[in-house]
C-alpha cells in the first residue's frame, strides 16, 4: 500500500537484539520475495512475555440475581433504558462473543419492533 509507512515497535514483542524478527525501518511493504524469518527460542520466548503483557482477562461482577436487564432489556431499577450488549448477560460465555453478541442484536431489533407495533415476521 502506498501509505505504509513501516512497522510499528510498540505493537510487536522486545525480541533480542540481532533476532530476524525484529522490527526494522522500511519505506514501504515487505517484498513478497523476502526471506521467512526463522524465529529462535529466544523469540519465542519474548513472544510469549509480550502476550502475558498485552493480554487480560474481563470479568464484570453481577449484583442482580440474572443480570442487569429483564428479558425485554429494561434496565433493572431504571424507567425506560433498555441496553443491549454484551455486558447484559448474567454468566460470561464460553466461546467466541461475535455470534453472542450478533444474536443480542437481533433480539433486541424484535423487541424494539415490538414495542413499535412493527410486524417484522
Amino acid at each position: 500500500m502506498s501509505c505504509y509507512r513501516g512497522e510499528v515497535t510498540a505493537g510487536h514483542p522486545d525480541f533480542p537484539e540481532g533476532s530476524a524478527a525484529v522490527c526494522r525501518e522500511a519505506s514501504g511493504p515487505v517484498d513478497l520475495n523476502a526471506p521467512d524469518i526463522i524465529y529462535t527460542a529466544e523469540d519465542d520466548k519474548a513472544i510469549n512475555q509480550f502476550h502475558r503483557n498485552i493480554t487480560w482477562n474481563l470479568c464484570h461482577e453481577i449484583e442482580v440475581d440474572q443480570g442487569v436487564v429483564d428479558a425485554r432489556l429494561n434496565v433493572y431499577g431504571v424507567s425506560n433504558l433498555k441496553v443491549a450488549d454484551m455486558f447484559i448477560l448474567p454468566w460470561n460465555v464460553s466461546t467466541k462473543t461475535y455470534s453472542t453478541t450478533l444474536l443480542i442484536g437481533e433480539r433486541v431489533a424484535m423487541i424494539i419492533a415490538e414495542d413499535l407495533g412493527i410486524n417484522c415476521i
